[in-house]
């Protein structure tokens, strides 16, 4: 009695056409099943790559732009001044408006995300009598609040006893590093003679913030807040710093020295936030492209699966059609009913395999050439789609073969070899 492999074999091999033809149609299958699915593999890959690129080319411009405005910021030195609501820089009187010294306090201990230096002033112009001159009178107590502590102080506090003089004032009084001068009946040391910085601060006398309220009789009261942001942290923070210190400071305005560059913030946020908003559009639009194909693929596949079922039940019942007198034959000499359908079925299963890993492979070279995605074939193969494919295959062939082989199961042979006329 020959074994199931043996009579397996030569059904394939006597019926090489009808083998073939099985094999094609499940490879048919296979492919427009398998190909939907890497199409949509290789459109999600193309649109992974796109937006990554997109992100991080805006990422990059944006991370640019970040290290241009720190530089420029850390060059400008104090770029920011805090005043008093009613401060008015161009009004004599209006610039009597002072803020309690304690402010400076509370901003420090806000520790605001926007802001990285704070230091507390007091300015006014003031006749210095000893020299018989104005000079611009500015005293302070160094910065009391640094917002790292990798980062140094943009000013040193003036040290008790010491003054700090402006390039005019050192360069018309002939005074040096180390001289003693008076100012007001009171005397101090000149501790630094600083180089050319702009007519402003080339005609100011830096003295400690308690000699400075002293001797202009402004006692516990300040000018305003010099403050430093560098832009290192959140790319709006020079926009937001206005509503930042209002809720830590009232009666408080804020003023920016330097008017182009929070332009060009401005600009640039824009631009970022529209750049933002464009990749979000194409993300959009690609994510309908991808539901549209979708739809078209939950359509094809059941389609290609049926359409490769029937095409395998066809052909089976033809194929058993064909070899009735074998059949009869076979079962004569003793080959029962279950053997006979044991050999329709597994050849229906060999094809299947056969057909799926072929039409597999040729559906993956098909949308790599045609429509690779990012990475390429490699990225496009994946272990479970090859699995599901043969799984399924095999699965759907045994399903349309079934009738077949048990019609081939349930013949007499007798009735078969008389109307055979063997």
């Amino acid at each position: 009695m020959m074994t199931l492999r043996r009579l397996l074999w030569r059904e394939i091999l006597h019926r090489r056409l009808h083998f073939a033809g099985c094999v094609l149609a499940v490879a048919a299958a296979v492919a427009c099943c398998a190909g939907t699915v890497l199409l949509l593999r290789s459109f999600d890959l193309q649109t992974e790559s796109i937006l990554a690129d997109k992100r991080q080319a805006s990422a990059d411009a944006w991370a640019q732009f970040q290290d241009e405005m720190r530089k420029d910021m850390l060059k400008l030195g104090f770029n920011l001044m805090i005043l008093h609501r009613e401060h008015n820089l161009s009004d004599p009187e209006a610039q009597a408006r002072t803020l309690s010294e304690d402010y400076a306090q509370k901003l420090a201990q806000a520790k605001p995300n926007t802001i990285n230096h704070v230091l507390p002033f007091l300015q006014q112009k003031f006749w210095w009598p000893e020299r018989n001159r104005w000079v611009t009178l500015m005293g302070t107590t160094g910065e009391v609040y640094i917002k790292s502590s990798q980062q140094k102080p943009m000013l040193q506090a003036v040290p008790q006893g010491g003054a700090i003089l402006g390039y005019a004032i050192h360069k018309g009084l002939a005074l040096a590093e180390g001289d003693m001068i008076e100012i007001d009946k009171r005397t101090f040391r000149v501790r630094q003679c600083l180089p050319k910085r702009g007519f402003d601060e080339d005609e100011r006398v830096y003295v400690p913030l308690r000699a400075a309220q002293e001797m202009l009789k402004r006692p516990a009261q300040i000018t305003g807040i010099l403050a430093v942001n560098c832009h290192c942290g959140d790319p709006e923070d020079l926009l937001n710093i206005r509503s930042e210190v209002a809720r830590v400071l009232p009666d408080t305005q804020v003023i920016e020295h330097h008017s182009k560059l929070l332009a060009r913030a401005e600009v640039r946020s824009k631009s970022a936030r529209e750049a933002d908003r464009e990749i979000e559009r194409q993300a959009a639009t690609r994510a309908e492209l991808r539901r549209s194909r979708l739809s078209y693929g939950a359509l094809l596949v059941p389609l290609g699966a049926l359409g490769g079922a029937i095409i395998l039940a066809l052909l089976t019942f033809e194929n058993v059609n064909r070899r009735r007198m074998e059949i009869g034959i076979l079962m004569a000499l003793g080959l029962t009913g279950g053997r006979i359908q044991a050999v329709f079925l597994a050849k229906a299963g060999v094809s299947a395999l056969v057909g799926a890993l072929a039409g597999y492979a040729a559906a993956l070279a098909g949308v790599a050439t045609w429509a690779p995605g990012a990475g390429g074939l490699a990225a496009l193969a994946e272990p479970v789609l090859p699995l599901a494919c043969a799984g399924g295959a095999i699965l759907l062939s045994l399903a349309a073969s079934w009738a077949p082989a048990q019609l081939a199961a349930g013949m007499d042979p007798a009735v078969v070899l008389l109307q055979e006329g063997a």
